[in-house]
């Protein structure tokens, strides 16, 4: 089945593939000798670390934006907005590192899900406030 092709997705994950290889003087996942497939085969895995970082430490920021800048999905990238935001690049390292759009809509489920727990749990003390005022205003209907 087609599917379409975001150029600016692709872009942004080039600027992940550059940021590194200009850290390290590296491509982060292509090893000497390797085959094209195996390269692809790389490139595909569901988790974006290069066998090189452990060869070639990068700081922290860096291997946060490049991890955000090459995630396989391209949904889960930044988009160019959220990479210029990041510390690395913004060299504001007190700030924490933008979250994606998938991240933030996540955190926002999870938020509306706590909201929902809590108001449930409003309901019932005032189901049980209830009982226990009704108790007290009428005891002889408690137990009708």
């Amino acid at each position: 089945m087609y599917k379409s092709f975001d150029y600016q997705m692709a872009d942004m994950w080039a600027c992940g593939i550059i940021l590194y290889q200009l850290h390290t003087l590296y491509h982060p996942y292509y090893s000497k000798g390797d085959s094209f497939e195996n390269l692809l085969e790389k490139i595909n895995q569901t988790i974006c670390y290069p066998e090189n970082f452990s060869k070639y430490p990068l700081k922290r920021m860096i291997k946060s934006l490049f991890i955000n800048l090459c995630r396989v999905e391209p949904i889960n990238r930044y988009l160019p907005e959220e990479a210029l935001k990041h510390p690395f690049i913004t060299k504001n390292i007190l700030s924490p590192p933008p979250l994606t759009l998938i991240e933030a809509l996540n955190l926002l489920n999870a938020e509306n899900h706590i909201n929902q727990v809590k108001n449930n749990i409003r309901f019932i003390k005032l189901c049980s406030l209830f009982l226990i005022l009704n108790q007290t205003l009428n005891p002889e209907n408690f137990w009708k």
